[in-house]
């Protein structure tokens, strides 16, 4: 006898949507994305012992419109140089090994947000938007505020709502599913942390990126010692919607108070703070 059809999308409420998700994520039925082959062989070529800038610009320049772009942020206007780097090995000289990554990884996540439904192409494109301004501000700050290496600051801010990506997927590939914005919005809210960590499990991401989504989802988050990387990425969170004129229901207290920061966001305002997100900006608009 067979079993019978799982009900359309469309006509389960909130709570039962999530609750799908969920239970399709806890069987290994959630459509998750592969990365990108080029991503996996930087990440393969920058953690070896041996790994040079050689080897990942010849990685990089199979792909010619990849490295193009990272020549574009060689180049940007806030390089530290002036000389215009002409290949691919000086643009990833003048990035760095670890930058480079982080940048290749931007690139290929990019290609990640889209989607064939109207509704879903512009959730995508809002979603990618906030990506790219937390990712840009999460650098400026782990440079200017923390110790941090900003590379890795910058790729938690670009990834702590990649646990979106599934859902937007799942979604498209169900055309009946006419599904509010609202609706789709309260889903990805609800679940989008856990796919998140699943999902940069499923990558082999470090254990620290991999925590990021889960713990940013909180901004009433409290640890004893000092700051973290996700506080970096939670107040990053709190400035770009401070950047973009919207005032946020909850102001992350422990982790500004960790980095010294305020809850007004008068430290976007600070020069070398504006500076580094300027920089940061440019370089992740490629």
């Amino acid at each position: 006898m067979q079993s019978a059809p799982a009900p359309a999308i469309a006509s389960l409420s909130p709570p039962e949507l999530v609750a799908d998700v969920r239970a399709r994520l806890a069987a290994g039925r959630l459509p998750m994305p592969t990365l990108p082959d080029l991503a996996m062989r930087i990440d393969a070529i920058v953690g070896s012992e041996d790994a040079c800038a050689t080897d990942v610009a010849a990685a990089i320049a199979q792909d010619p419109a990849i490295a193009a772009r990272l020549m574009h942020a060689a180049n940007s206007a806030f390089s530290a140089s002036r000389v215009r780097v002409q290949t691919v090995q000086a643009a990833v000289t003048r990035l760095g090994l670890a930058y480079t990554r982080a940048l290749v990884h931007r690139l290929a996540v990019e290609q990640m947000f889209l989607a064939r439904q109207s509704s879903l192409r512009e959730f995508a494109r809002r979603l990618w938007n906030r990506s790219l301004g937390v990712a840009a501000l999460s650098e400026a700050l782990a440079r200017e505020c923390t110790g941090f290496r900003p590379e890795t600051a910058m790729l938690g801010g670009l990834l702590h709502m990649v646990g979106a990506l599934p859902l937007i997927r799942l979604l498209d590939d169900m055309p009946a599913a006419d599904l509010s914005p609202a609706a789709i919005d309260e889903l990805v809210t609800a679940t989008h942390p856990e796919i998140g960590r699943a999902l940069l499990a499923r990558w082999a991401f470090p254990g620290m990126l991999q925590e990021i989504p889960p713990i940013v989802a909180d901004p009433h988050r409290h640890h004893g010692g000092a700051a973290e990387i996700a506080d970096v990425v939670i107040v990053a969170v709190h400035g770009w919607s401070l950047h973009e004129g919207k005032t946020p229901t909850v102001a992350p207290i422990s982790a500004l108070d960790k980095m010294g920061l305020d809850a007004e966001g008068h430290f976007l305002d600070a020069p070398p703070i504006r500076q580094a997100h300027e920089g940061a900006r440019a370089r992740l608009a490629v």
